[in-house]
Parts: structure tokens; C-alpha cells; sequence
């Protein structure tokens, strides 16, 4: 197939986003980006990041920025231009300055940051069309039992349960009231108005009165949904009319009613096609999620700032990277400390089992060039020519993702360990899991005597006071997730003494090596 078909036939076009057809047309324009050969999805990366470098090199030159550069292509392009992270852009990040390549389409999203704090990322139109596209080849996927499979129309009724707009997952379910059409639940412009657990069940109330067809959603926003759909069904809390109720949910509780069944889940009152979701704890959440939908779990990786990375392939196995979102490259796991000497890998380069932070640059006029995602994936790959596909594995930097909803550095628990006025020595956090909740457990040296009881009270009251999407986080699971484990004063130093003094002190994200011989230290000194 010729270049044109390699990517601009993935493109719906302005008349009609989602243009009716045969299997075989709707299956190949929105997954069939999944499906390339390797080199056809180089092809694709190395054309759409030279329209970008073009875009570049005409765009104003402006001071410390990189706008006005005229770059021979990828090699050039990776050799000149230096790794970044988002406070490179701060200076430009702002609503009421243009992006170069910007159009009238742009639109502005968020998503949280450590501290409380958000980061804000121009999307442009040609960004948010490609991400349409993958949106509904995600619900194409997660509803397809072989290749080809189309269950997928206009008038599906989704339950979407995300933060409101500007947040960027709100503005991709956008796509789905607006070009494709879908009927939500709750309805964006209602829902978005709402606090979280009313919008929850606001749109449970309204999937009792018109059945459902997909569900959309973070995992742990989720896992919640569910149980909140269990307690409704099997506490009598369904507050409708018996008329107004579906005929499938009203005869599932005439049945338990009765004795038939002892226990509702969601999967007795509807039998969803699809389930779409993502976030950092999805592995976790995964099993418990399939067992209350009774269906199987369709994952996506994502950012604010590059959009839908990769997404299955299917209902099973790992992530298969989108040639059109961004231009990947990848940085090894023991290249991450080395500043400006780091080394990049491409896509054809990477290797099985290894871990890599991904790095992208944007297409299609966004800012974001070389810029570091801050996370780590695994990567999968044979020899079969295939693109190596991924899984998720954990943060690459300091920071904690807590149910995808709030991110905490170490400035961020500092100021809470201030704020919660607990006296400490040396401290390290990491995340760990109670079955299938995600907490975080302090590794922290106290006092002889001081009670880890009051300790977690006090930094859970700290954390609320220094970070507002710790609040949210709290708020939407329901859940304190602080937990202490108290050190004897000096465990740390024996800790460096141990390694002859050249231990680095980590203070977030640990390795298991490192709080075993914190735990061994601790019991011995005791």
C-alpha cells in the first residue's frame, strides 16, 4: 500500500466521522492503525515528525524556545534537541499564548500534577481527530470477539464516569455525544455539574431505565461504579418506579426477590458489550472489575500530553503502540539518571523484557518535543516483525500515582509531614497493595514508643491538608490508604553505613532489595 494509505485513510473525514460501511472499511479505519507492519509504522513516524519539524522551522523564533529551527530530520532531530519535562514549558503553557501549528480547533486540557497542582496542554484539532478515532476503535475492540467484528453504532448507550471537562478524559468522551453520536449516562453536560458519587448514580438510575451497551472509565472510578451498582441492587436502593425500570433489571430483582439469587452484581442487571478502561493500578483492579461486569477488560495507555499511546489488540495480552499519536522514542531503565547524556532507543531498536521510559513528540503543532512521560512500560516483543507491544510497569521519576487521581512527590509529603507536625528521622514511601487496594506505606523513623496508629492518622491528615487530589483520591475510593511502618531511629544510616556509605537515600518509589534490608536493619536494632 502507498504512503497516503499508511495514514490518511485512518482519517474519517470532515462529513462524517463515523462513516457506515462494511466490516471489513470500519475495521480497517479504526484499528487498523494497530495492525502495521513494523516498517510501515516507521513510515508513519519518521513522515508525520518531519510535518512536524517543518512546522518548526517556520513558527517565529522566540527566545529559549526551539521554534525557528531547521532540522534535517530524525537523526538530526535527536542529536540537537535535548530530553525535556514539563517545567521546560511553563512559560508557554498558558491559554492566552498560540502554540506554533496551533488552529481554531484548539482546545485546552488538564490532568494532575504533584503539590495539588494541574498541568494544562493544547490540543489541537488534527490531535483531538486522531484520538476520536481511537476511542471508537477502542470500543470496536473491546466489543469484538474475532477480527472484523463490528458491534459498534451510533445510538450505543455508554456509561462514562470521568472528571468534568477540561480534564482530558472528559474531552475525548466528548467525541462520542458530539461525532458519533452516543447516548451517555449521565449526560456530559448534566454529569460534569455533579459531585463524583452523585454523577455515579445518576447514571446508574439512568442505565436501569435504558439498558447499556459499553462502560468507559479509569479503573479505580471503576471499581467504585460497581460496587455502588451491587449496593443499590441488593439494598433495595434503586430509587425508581417499578414501570420505569428496563425489563431485563426487572426481572433480575423479581428473581432475587424471590430467592433466586442472594447477591446482585452489575453483571446480573446488564450484559455489557464492552468495558474500556486504564490507570496505573488496572493489573489490580483487573480481576475484581471482570468479575462485577462479567466481562472482560479492555485496556489503554494515555497522557494529557501525547494522547492514546497504545491500546490492545484484543480482549487479552499486551498494548500495541498507534504510529500517529506521537513520535516515540524510548529510554532505557538505566539510562534514566544520566541527564543530558542519555540515550534514546527507536520502536525497532527496543528490546523484550526490558523496561523503558517512553519519551514522545508531539504531531500536529503541540509543544511537547522530546518530553519525558515520567513513566516506565515493559516491553514485549518476537520475531515475528510485528511493532513490540507493552504493558504498564510503574513511575520512572518520584512520583506516586494514587488511583490516577492524585500524584505525590517528595516535596509533596514533606510539606504534609510539616503540616501533620509528626516528629521523624530519615523517611522513604512506595506503593504497595492491601488485596486489591492500593496504599501507600510510609518506611519512617519515630521515637521509641510513638504508636504507627497515631502516626498514619497524622499524615493522613497531613496529605488532605497539603494536596487536593489526595482529597479527591480519599473522596472517590472511599478509602484512607495511609499506612506506617515504624523504624527505630538511625535505621537509615546503618542502611548507608551497611553499603559503605554510598547508599543513595530514595525517599519515593524504593525497591523491594532495599526495603528488605530496611525491614532486617529495623529488626535487629530492636
Amino acid at each position: 500500500m502507498g504512503q497516503r494509505d499508511k495514514w490518511q485513510d485512518f482519517m474519517p473525514s470532515e462529513d462524517s466521522f463515523f462513516q457506515p460501511g462494511d466490516a471489513k472499511s470500519i475495521w480497517r479505519r479504526y484499528c487498523g492503525p494497530l495492525f502495521l507492519s513494523l516498517e510501515d509504522f516507521m513510515e508513519v513516524q519518521n513522515h508525520l515528525l518531519n510535518e512536524r519539524l517543518d512546522l518548526l522551522a517556520q513558527s517565529r523564533p522566540e527566545k529559549g524556545s526551539m521554534t525557528g529551527l531547521k532540522l534535517a530530520g530524525v537523526d538530526e532531530f535527536r542529536r540537537l534537541l535535548p530530553l525535556t519535562k514539563y517545567k521546560d514549558y511553563l512559560s508557554s503553557l498558558s491559554s492566552e499564548q498560540d502554540n506554533s501549528g496551533a488552529d481554531d480547533g484548539q482546545v485546552w486540557v488538564q490532568t494532575s500534577a504533584p503539590g495539588g497542582t494541574f498541568k494544562h496542554v493544547p490540543w489541537t484539532y488534527r490531535f483531538q481527530r486522531v484520538q476520536w478515532r481511537n476511542v471508537i476503535g477502542a470500543l470496536i475492540l473491546s466489543s469484538a470477539r474475532a477480527q472484523e467484528e463490528i458491534a459498534v453504532a451510533p445510538g450505543i448507550r455508554a456509561l462514562i464516569i470521568l472528571p468534568p471537562q477540561p480534564f482530558a478524559s472528559a474531552c475525548l468522551a466528548s467525541c462520542l455525544s458530539e461525532q458519533f453520536p452516543a447516548q451517555i449516562l449521565p449526560p456530559l453536560d448534566i454529569g460534569q455539574k455533579l459531585p463524583f458519587r452523585r454523577r455515579i448514580d445518576l447514571g446508574l438510575q439512568l442505565a436501569l431505565v435504558h439498558d447499556l451497551d459499553y462502560v468507559i472509565s479509569m479503573t479505580s472510578s471503576l471499581l467504585v461504579t460497581g460496587e455502588r451498582a451491587s449496593r443499590m441492587a441488593n439494598r433495595g436502593g434503586i430509587p425508581l418506579s417499578i414501570t420505569k425500570l428496563n425489563h431485563r433489571v426487572l426481572w433480575r430483582l423479581l428473581w432475587r426477590r424471590f430467592g433466586f439469587r442472594r447477591n446482585l452484581a452489575p453483571r446480573h442487571l446488564w450484559s455489557v458489550k464492552g468495558i474500556v478502561s486504564w490507570g496505573a493500578d488496572t493489573d489490580i483492579f483487573k480481576k475484581r472489575i471482570e468479575a462485577q461486569w462479567g466481562r472482560p477488560l479492555y485496556q489503554l495507555y494515555a497522557s494529557s500530553e501525547s494522547g492514546i499511546i497504545a491500546m490492545q489488540e484484543s480482549l487479552k495480552g499486551p498494548l500495541a503502540f498507534l504510529p500517529d499519536s506521537v513520535f516515540l522514542e524510548f529510554l532505557p531503565e538505566e539510562e534514566k539518571e544520566a541527564g543530558d547524556d542519555a540515550r534514546t532507543v527507536l520502536i525497532s531498536e527496543v528490546e523484550d523484557g526490558k523496561l523503558y521510559e517512553p519519551v514522545i513528540t508531539n504531531f500536529y503543532g503541540m509543544p511537547f518535543l522530546r518530553y519525558r512521560q515520567g513513566d516506565l512500560v515493559r516491553i514485549h516483543r518476537d520475531d515475528s516483525g510485528k511493532v513490540p507491544r507493552m504493558s504498564f510497569y510503574g513511575r520512572a521519576d518520584d512520583v506516586i500515582d494514587l488511583y490516577g487521581i492524585a500524584r505525590l512527590n517528595t516535596q509533596t509529603v514533606s510539606r504534609a509531614l510539616e503540616l501533620a507536625g509528626v516528629t521523624h528521622g530519615n523517611w522513604c514511601l512506595r506503593k504497595e497493595y492491601e488485596g486489591d487496594k492500593a496504599i501507600l506505606m510510609f518506611y519512617i523513623e519515630v521515637a521509641e514508643g510513638t504508636q504507627a496508629a497515631e502516626i498514619e492518622r497524622l499524615l493522613h491528615r497531613g496529605l488532605k491538608a497539603a494536596d487536593q487530589h489526595y482529597r479527591e483520591a480519599v473522596y472517590t475510593m472511599a478509602f484512607n490508604p495511609t499506612r506506617v511502618t515504624a523504624l527505630p531511629q538511625g535505621t537509615f544510616q546503618r542502611l548507608a553505613a551497611s553499603a559503605g556509605g554510598s547508599s543513595r537515600q530514595m525517599k519515593m518509589n524504593p525497591p523491594d532489595s532495599l526495603i528488605q534490608e530496611l525491614m532486617t536493619l529495623s529488626r535487629q536494632t530492636r
